[in-house]
Order: C-alpha cells, then sequence, then structure tokens
C-alpha cells in the first residue's frame, strides 16, 4: 500500500514508519519544515487543506500522527493541534479520495474520578476530567463524524505511551522525578494503568490500515500485561535512569493538596487520578475487528526505551531534547487559516 504518515518525525509517527517500512509498505513522510527531511518527505502544512489534498492524492491509506503528547498544554492550543489541525487532515484525505485515514486518541477520553472497570469504548463520562481528554474525545467526535461509505476514519486510543523517540513525557517524568526524589506513587499503587508501548500502538496502526470491520471505530489499543502503577512507575523509573518511585499520599489527599497547590502542585489532579484510580479497560473490539494481538511485551519495550535514554545521554540528556509545551506560536497558522486572530 501507498500510506501518507502525517507528524512522521515525532514520537508515534516514527514508530509507524518504522512498521510500516518492515512490512513492505510505501511511505511517505509528511514532516513540519524542509530540514526534517528526505528524499521520502514531504513538508505538510496542517492548516493548508487544499495543499494537503494535493499531497494525499494517490495514497491508499492515510495515517495521522502529527500533534503533541503534551499533558500540560493550554486546551485551547490542544484544540487547534489535535481537533482542528485533525479535521483538516480528514477533510484533505476525503477530497483526495484516500479511503482509510487512521489516528490516535488516548484513554483519557474516558478518564473520570471513578475507577474503570472493564469500559469498552462505549462507555464515556460527560466531562472528562482532564482537558488532553477533553480534547482527545472531541477529536474522535470530529473524525469520525466525517466518516462516509467511501472515507473511512479509523481512532487508536491508546494508554500512558512509552518508548524509544519520547522527548515529551519522558522527560516530564525526569523533571518530576529530580523535584521530588523519585516518581510519585499515588496512594498504595495498586491501581491498574493502561499502558501502551509505542510499538505496539504502530502495529496497530498497521492492521487498521486494511481491516474491513475497523471502519468508524474507535478502539482501545494497549499492552497486553495489566499493570498496577507501582510496577510500572518502577521499570519505567529503571528505563530512564532514575531513582526508584517514592510514595505518596492516598488518592483523597492527593487530590486535594493538587487543588489548594494549583499550578506550583508537581502532579496535578489528572495525573493523580491517572495513577491512582484503576482501569481495567476492554480491548476486545481491537482483539476481534483489527485481529490486534500486542507483538512487543513491556519488559521488551521498557528495554528498548533504556538504551534510547543510554543513547542521548541518561536522564540529563533527556532534559536537553525535550520538547516544550506547545503555546500559542504554534498554533498562529491554524488559527489565520480559520479566520481568528493570530
Amino acid at each position: 500500500m501507498r500510506v501518507f504518515v502525517t507528524g512522521a518525525t515525532g514520537f508515534i509517527g516514527s514508530a509507524v514508519v518504522r512498521a510500516l517500512r518492515e512490512a513492505g509498505h510505501e511511505v511517505t513522510r509528511g514532516v513540519r519544515g524542509s530540514a526534517d527531511g528526505g528524499t521520502d518527505s514531504v513538508v505538510v502544512d496542517l492548516a493548508d487543506v487544499r495543499g494537503m489534498s494535493a499531497l494525499f492524492r494517490g495514497a491508499d491509506a492515510v495515517v495521522h500522527a502529527a500533534g503533541t503528547s503534551s499533558l500540560v498544554a493550554r486546551e485551547d492550543v490542544l484544540g487547534w493541534l489535535e481537533v482542528a489541525a485533525s479535521e483538516n487532515v480528514a477533510r484533505a484525505a476525503r477530497h483526495a479520495g484516500v479511503r482509510r485515514l487512521v489516528a490516535f486518541s488516548s484513554t483519557d477520553a474516558s478518564l473520570a474520578a471513578t475507577p474503570r472497570v472493564a469500559w469498552n469504548e462505549i462507555r464515556s463520562v460527560d466531562t472528562p476530567v482532564s482537558a488532553f481528554g477533553r480534547i482527545a474525545r472531541a477529536k474522535e467526535d470530529t473524525l469520525v463524524g466525517l466518516g462516509s461509505t467511501r472515507f473511512e476514519p479509523v481512532v487508536l486510543r491508546a494508554g500512558w505511551v512509552y518508548g524509544e523517540g519520547d522527548r515529551t513525557r519522558a522527560p516530564a517524568l525526569v523533571r518530576e522525578a529530580l523535584a521530588q526524589g523519585g516518581l510519585r506513587v499515588v496512594g498504595r499503587g495498586l491501581a491498574f494503568v493502561p499502558t501502551t508501548y509505542v510499538g505496539n500502538l504502530a502495529h496497530a496502526a498497521l492492521l487498521s490500515l486494511d481491516a474491513e470491520r475497523a471502519a468508524h471505530g474507535v478502539y482501545h489499543v494497549l499492552d497486553r500485561e495489566l499493570t498496577s502503577q507501582q510496577p510500572f512507575l518502577g521499570r519505567i523509573s529503571i528505563a530512564l535512569g532514575l531513582d526508584l518511585p517514592v510514595r505518596g499520599s492516598g488518592l483523597f489527599v492527593e487530590r486535594a493538596l493538587a487543588r489548594i497547590r494549583g499550578k506550583t502542585s508537581v502532579l496535578d489532579e489528572a495525573e493523580i487520578l491517572r495513577r491512582g484510580l484503576g482501569s481495567t479497560l476492554d480491548v476486545k473490539r481491537a482483539r476481534l475487528d483489527l485481529a490486534y494481538d500486542p507483538p512487543v511485551t513491556q519488559e521488551e519495550g521498557m528495554r528498548a526505551l533504556g538504551t534510547w535514554v543510554t543513547e542521548v545521554g541518561g536522564a540529563s540528556g533527556l532534559l536537553t531534547i525535550g520538547r516544550a509545551a506547545p503555546d500559542d506560536e504554534s498554533v498562529a497558522p491554524l488559527r489565520a487559516a480559520a479566520g481568528a486572530a493570530p
């Protein structure tokens, strides 16, 4: 297949490109600037629907990996980067005659102040707790809503995405650990945390390209292992070269402290709920419709992360390559193209 990948040099996009090439697909890499380019890359302007449509023409599928994984960006900025840009990509792909669009979302789309026990993709809450989750759900609704008999969006909803190439959340974890002597365990550390190794997510994207039953679907894509908070934080601490996690207070106390401290809190309320409330999300639909079976174990994924961290100079090296949260400047082209004030 001929596949166009937006955000091809990013964390998820790079993993998708590797998976597609290994499977023998012809890949065109969509990048932000010419400095990121190569013979198989083209510069993509997410604000230019007409321009993207010309670039997508002739592709069998588009994998939309451009965006941000920042959990601390302002909600309005996230809205432009995740919802508006994704709508532009979908409209461009549909206009170009591309049948299948694969995009990425987050299990934060159903994050609430209640445990999510065996929740499937249909279960939802009125208002997800985190700004990231509210935008993720708006992105899902927008993309699925643009589907038709000739245009088939597929949205993959990932958990805590980890792995080599992470220049957003991994550096943030290093900063957290340096600020308090280690990553903080909320409560007793027994709550299950949904996790997704980036290579498993890329594998699911590969499967989604031609899975007939996947059209217009939203799917939980998680690791095979059901992992509780403390062991996961311990493994990722080792991979990042950090001290072992430290025990915090109970969930109720941590939430109260986060509200009191506001922006000065190391962990905001959403992150406390991600860690401290159990989530055992149902992945049956992904197994049935995508034939999804995670090829990489969490141990293997952590090993790959650790190798990459060593290559970039350890925890201190991560801080030097970390990406800042997107801001108004990041979304100015999208706002201008939409007729809004820059």
